[in-house]
């Protein structure tokens, strides 16, 4: 256990330490993906941006609202002490209240930029089991959400200093759920890329997570969560998640294939919905193409004859070089009505109904 790491005089908490480095390797991989799923680099950041502050109220408040049992009854002497305020505003968070915040976060940036709230899941929602991954590692180091008393194999005994009861051997409960986060997080990302027909990777997400913490809810040795008839508070919160991810699942097809053209255009990634009256007529990264909405297999007009498309997530590895076919631009210019220049290349502006 190491809850604190120290560098020189400076202390610093390990739990936000790895916290911070999930989200440095998360925004790495924000940088792969929105041009697979089509979504522009600047919005894929920006509504991150709003989702981890959505984490972080609803952890937060999340926390606050299973602790209530135990802070009415101390309530004034929280009041009174302003160090155990603050100590209660700067730790203890619960995951499935980041999780809610952070789709709340992401809804808000997605309606008030007017984009497919639906896009920006499916390109973010792989970065949700990397930064959690991470923050487990951090709860292991902090002494948090330990396991179930047990002295077998790989057992782990903390020191006075965490929140884990002393020099009793525990299950290292927060070091299997990373494994099985980053296993998840390896399983979207390939799942993605190769699957012929795929679904929703968001459904994935919700229904392989939801099972995970079923069971390493039946391994964890802190009650604070607190429990309703046979399950704990996180356990029906994952029924909840598993009932959605088989929704999602049946109902959702993965995005189309995002076929890249030459830059400087303006563009309405796939799932934006409709143009001008048009079924999701897009400018493709600079090249006119069509796409279908609601995830479904499109078709993408690029240099000539139609490449029907239907697969994952995923760019072309040699888009074609050649000029754009004249039926396309005909479909284009219905759709746009209108020029503009952008960066000094000319070109037609879409809208986003």
């Amino acid at each position: 256990m190491l809850p604190f790491i120290h560098i020189g005089p400076v202390e610093i908490a390990s739990y936000g330490t790895m916290i911070a480095i999930g989200i440095l390797f998360g925004m790495l991989l924000i940088r792969l993906r929105p041009r697979k799923c089509g979504l522009p680099l600047q919005d894929a950041f920006y509504a991150f941006i709003f989702g981890m502050l959505g984490v972080a109220v609803g952890a937060k408040l999340m926390y606050i609202i299973q602790a209530l049992p135990r802070l009415i009854p101390h309530f004034s002497e929280l009041i009174q002490d302003p160090m155990q305020l603050l100590m209660l505003l700067t730790s203890g968070f619960v995951f499935y209240g980041g999780l809610i915040g952070g789709l709340a976060g992401g809804f808000l940036y997605s309606k008030v930029y007017h984009l497919s709230f639906r896009v920006v899941l499916e390109t973010l929602i792989p970065v949700v089991p990397l930064v959690h991954g991470f923050g487990r590692i951090g709860c292991f180091l902090a002494g948090c959400c330990y396991g179930i008393p047990y002295d077998g194999p790989g057992h782990v005994v903390f020191g006075s200093a965490g929140f884990a009861p002393p020099n009793i051997p525990l299950f290292p409960v927060q070091l299997v759920e990373s494994a099985l986060l980053f296993l998840l997080l390896a399983f979207l990302l390939l799942y993605d890329k190769y699957a012929k027909r795929p679904r929703s990777i968001v459904g994935w997400y919700l229904l392989i997570y939801g099972l995970i913490r079923m069971v390493t809810e039946l391994f964890r040795g802190d009650e604070i969560r607190g429990s309703f008839l046979f399950f704990s508070t996180s356990q029906w919160i994952s029924v909840v998640l598993i009932a959605l991810g088989v929704f999602v699942l049946i109902k959702y097809k993965g995005l189309p294939v995002f076929v890249p053209g030459p830059p400087g255009m303006v563009y309405n990634p796939p799932g934006m919905g409709m143009v001008d009256g048009l079924p999701e007529v897009a400018i493709v990264d600079g090249s006119p193409g069509i796409a279908m909405v609601d995830g479904s297999a499109g078709t993408v007009l690029v240099d000539g004859p139609p490449e029907t498309v239907d697969g994952p997530c995923d760019m072309a590895d040699n888009p074609p070089d050649s000029e754009v076919a004249d039926n396309v631009s005909e479909i284009a210019e219905t759709a746009n009505g209108a020029h503009e220049t952008v960066d000094g290349t000319p070109g037609k502006a879409s809208e986003t109904s």
